[in-house]
């Protein structure tokens, strides 16, 4: 199948003094400038030419490929100036929108590309029969057949050969940043075609290639994993950029914990990761806190880390789909995050220390569209408390820890944050709410639907500054409410209704079901608010009185007209 060089891809021409697949014009401006050394950025995204705008210094120049672009790319990489100049790589394009590789571009030299990511584990061969190994090497011999006769091939594994093979020559990328790259979910695992679990260099026989060959049949998908452990021969690494990413693909949890190894070393190097993609709550699978205490035990160097988990727009949940969600066994987690690093498989939950503790560098922490407990956003905040200096939080879900506890209450999260956290930044943005008990919305430099001026300074200003606390009256003392007989509906601010301005707390709406257990504290004040509104209202009451003395009828409550009619009337 040929040899993989390490300054040559298969497949491709030596490098002329124009770029495969260019225009000349083109060519030449891009080889003027390599010369010169000024080429800091690439850029590449599928539009058509006439958009091509350079710099004068050539730092962020950007290249549109079309129907060749592979070709293209490839040149790039087996041009030895381009390939040792690029420091900044953009590809904003979806690979599955191209044309479809040469089968020369596709088909890797098996043997060197997996010994370079393979490991040589003597339990694992002893656990592996031999007639399941060559069923595998079978297996994949077959679709490599397949891709030299031009037949269907899958496109990931296409990408995957073309990323590894691009990285490789890249010697001094430092920053990387993919959109709208992988967004097939139904296809095979990115990374499992990339990155098998070990491989044997005497029999040439490869196991947990492809996903239909797995014994573990709850391996989740991650291309944007698999792409990172792609890079792990980019030693110049420092900034991972990929967004657009289709939830099911974002974060592969099995992939963190049972092969640390693969990531450890692309991960260990990174100053600044950031991953974005749109999530539904009907995509919500319960683990992703368990994700971001792996990416902080991985990436122990990072000193940026921004994760944008969905969009505003599909973002609200109510309060009982989060009551729904909070109880389900399904969702519940079954692995906890070990410190021990695992090189290979394991069976079963992994147990863990109470407390998480670890050196972090993290200086800059933004979490958008995050569903957690209180408890758990704490925990991962407190990994990096030492060393966090701006932290930013939009669009956070609380859920409840416990069936018979209160739901989290937002003023307990910002008392421990001005407790626990030294910041030099805060940034507080769009909705926040956990299920209707406090459901607040954070705009530029208010809180909506507030009536007390400047609360949004406030509430920065006591987490950051330790000013006094100005929400101590909406805190939920521990245990008061009985959150099985309680259903919470959330109520048009008041503003949104003809001729009424608002004037109750915009965080508490709630409505008891059986109002012989609300709390006397509750009760207190329901009375309380009652004699006021009949105070108020006195010469309405007189006059619907009036009114109903002529008419000559008394209305009835249900209970009365039941006894009245002790049930004769079907």
């Amino acid at each position: 199948m040929g040899e993989l060089c390490n300054n040559q891809i298969d497949g491709v021409e030596p490098p002329q003094p124009s770029l495969q697949g260019l225009p000349p014009e083109l060519s030449a401006l891009i080889l003027q400038h390599l010369d010169k050394k000024e080429l800091k950025s690439l850029r590449l995204a599928s539009k058509s030419f006439r958009d091509a705008t350079t710099t004068p210094l050539f730092q962020h120049y950007t290249l549109y490929p079309h129907e060749t672009s592979f070709e293209r790319l490839l040149s790039i990489a087996n041009t030895p100036a381009l390939s040792c100049s690029v420091v900044e790589l953009e590809i904003n394009t979806a690979f599955r929108s191209l044309a479809r590789i040469p089968p020369r571009y596709l088909v890797p030299p098996i043997p060197e590309l997996y010994n370079r990511f393979g490991r040589v584990s003597d339990k694992v061969k002893k656990r592996k029969p031999p007639d399941q190994i060559a069923k595998v090497a079978t297996a994949l011999r077959n679709i490599y057949s397949k891709t030299f006769a031009g037949g269907n091939t899958s496109d990931e594994l296409s990408q995957m050969v073309f990323l590894q093979r691009i990285f490789t020559q890249l010697s001094k990328l430092r920053h990387l940043r993919i959109t709208d790259a992988f967004y097939n979910n139904d296809l095979p695992s990115f990374y499992s075609t990339l990155l098998p679990e070990f491989c044997t260099s005497d029999t040439k026989a490869y196991s947990h290639l492809l996903q239909d060959f797995t014994d573990d049949e709850n391996v989740q998908q991650s291309y944007a994993l698999g792409v990172l452990a792609a890079t792990r021969d980019v030693s110049s690494l420092r900034k991972f950029q990929m967004h657009g990413i289709d939830w099911e693909d974002f974060l592969g949890i099995p992939d963190l914990f049972k092969r640390p190894i693969l990531y450890r070393e692309s991960l260990a190097r990174l100053k600044h990761l950031e991953m974005t993609t749109e999530m539904g709550k009907h995509h919500w699978d319960g683990d992703v806190t368990l994700n971001l205490q792996a990416l902080l035990r991985l990436a122990d160097n990072l000193e940026v880390l921004i994760l944008w988990f969905r969009s505003a727009d599909d973002a609200e949940v109510g309060g009982e789909t989060l009551y729904d969600w909070a109880y389900d066994e399904h969702c519940k987690s079954n692995f906890q995050l070990d410190l021990a690093d695992h090189d290979e498989d394991f069976e079963g939950p992994i147990e863990v220390p109470a407390r998480l503790t670890w050196s972090s560098v993290l200086r800059q922490f933004e979490l958008k569209g995050l569903i957690c407990t209180s408890g758990e956003i704490e925990s991962i905040l407190a990994h990096c408390a030492v060393s966090l200096e701006s932290l930013s939080l939009s669009d956070l879900v609380l859920v409840p820890e416990t069936k018979t506890g209160p739901r989290a209450c937002f003023v307990k999260l910002f008392k421990w944050m001005q407790q626990n956290l030294h910041l030099q930044e805060l940034e507080l943005e769009g909705f926040f709410t956990n299920g209707g008990m406090q459901d607040w919305t954070f705009l530029h430099d208010t809180v909506y639907a507030s009536t007390e001026e400047n609360l949004k300074g406030k509430v920065l200003g006591f987490v950051l500054h330790g000013a006094a606390c100005p929400l101590d009256h909406l805190e939920i003392p521990d245990g008061q409410f009985d959150l099985g007989k309680m259903r919470y509906k959330k109520e048009a601010p008041a503003m949104f209704k003809k001729d009424e301005t608002f004037k109750g707390d915009e965080s508490l709406y709630m409505e008891y079901n059986d109002h012989e257990d609300v709390p006397s504290d509750v009760e207190d004040e329901d009375s309380d608010e009652d004699d006021d509104d009949d105070d108020d209202h006195d010469d309405e009451d007189e006059d619907e009185d009036t009114e109903s003395d002529d008419s000559g009828t008394e209305e009835m409550d249900e209970d009365e007209w039941e006894s009245a009619t002790d049930g004769s009337l079907d």
